[in-house]
C-alpha cells in the first residue's frame, strides 16, 4: 500500500514539475532540486536500529547551463536544501544516517532544464571551515569541542560573548563555531540565523570573527564583513541576532 502511494505522490509531483517546467522554461526553478532530492531521500530508505533512516549524502546533478544560474548562489542554496531535508525526514518520521552533506553539481549528460539526483548514505566529517572557497558541499557533522590553535600550553586569558538572550560564553584558545545546527559549539535557535553562521578563532590575544558564507551575513557596527578582528567591547550582528564580544582584562 505504501509503495502504491508512493507512485500515485510521485506521478502527482512529476505533473506538477512538468507544469512548472512549461511555464519556466528559461530556467530551472530551484524547488524542483528540492523535490527531486526529497524524492531521492523516500526512495532509499532502510530501517536501522532507530527506526526508519534515510540518506544523508545528495549529489544533485544538473547541466552545464542550469549549473550556471546556479553557481552566485550556490552555497546557501545547498544550506537551504539541507534544511528542506530536514524538514521532509522530521514530517515522516526519518532520520539521516549521518550528517546531511548536500552539493550541487554540474553533468553534460543531464538534459537541460532537468534534475538528477544521487543519494547515498555515507559517513560525513568535514567542519565548517572545510567548506571550499569556490562553493563546495555544505556538511553538517563533526565534534562540538572548539580546535585548540595554542600547543604550548599556555594558558590565554579567555574572552567573553554576551549573547541577546543572556546566555555568557568565554572563548578560549582554539575555534569556536556559531550557528543554528547543533553541531555548532555556540547554538543559536533563531531562523535569522545560518546552520553554520560564522566562526571566532582565537589565538593567544588575538581574535578574529569569520562569516562562513552565511544567508543573512554577519556585521560589525551595521557592515557586513566577511572577517574582523574584534577588540576591546565590540558587538555584532548574525542576520540581525545581535553577540557582544568583551575581550579579556589586561
Amino acid at each position: 500500500m505504501a509503495k502504491i502511494l508512493n507512485r500515485i505522490e510521485r506521478a502527482l509531483e512529476e505533473a506538477v514539475e512538468g507544469t512548472s517546467r512549461r511555464l519556466f522554461r528559461s530556467r530551472l526553478q530551484p524547488v524542483l532540486l528540492a523535490k527531486a532530492a526529497g524524492r531521492a531521500m523516500q526512495e532509499d530508505v532502510v530501517i536501522g536500529p532507530d527506526g526508519p533512516e534515510a540518506p544523508n549524502r545528495y549529489r544533485i546533478l544538473v547541466h552545464p547551463s542550469d549549473f550556471r544560474e546556479f553557481a552566485p548562489y550556490r552555497v546557501s542554496l545547498q544550506e537551504r536544501l539541507v534544511d528542506y531535508l530536514e524538514r521532509a525526514a522530521t514530517e515522516r518520521g526519518l532520520k539521516p544516517v549521518s550528517a546531511w552533506s548536500v552539493e550541487i553539481e554540474e553533468d553534460s549528460s543531464v538534459r537541460a532544464r532537468s534534475v538528477r539526483v544521487l543519494a547515498s548514505m555515507e559517513d560525513v566529517r568535514e567542519r565548517p571551515s572545510d567548506i571550499s572557497g569556490d562553493g563546495g558541499a555544505v556538511a553538517v557533522a563533526g565534534a562540538s569541542v572548539p580546535r585548540s590553535l595554542d600547543d604550548t600550553g599556555s594558558d590565554s586569558a579567555t574572552a567573553l560573548l554576551v549573547c541577546e538572550d543572556g546566555r555568557e560564553i568565554e572563548i578560549g584558545p582554539g575555534i569556536m563555531a556559531l550557528g543554528r545546527a547543533l553541531e555548532n559549539d555556540v547554538v543559536i535557535s533563531d531562523t535569522r540565523v545560518s546552520r553554520f553562521h560564522a566562526e571566532i578563532q582565537r589565538n593567544g590575544e588575538r581574535t578574529v570573527l569569520r562569516d562562513l558564507q552565511s544567508t543573512n551575513g554577519t556585521a560589525v557596527a551595521g557592515r557586513r564583513i566577511s572577517e574582523h578582528p574584534l577588540a576591546g567591547d565590540e558587538q555584532f550582528s548574525l542576520g540581525g541576532y545581535t553577540i557582544t564580544f568583551r575581550a579579556a582584562p589586561g
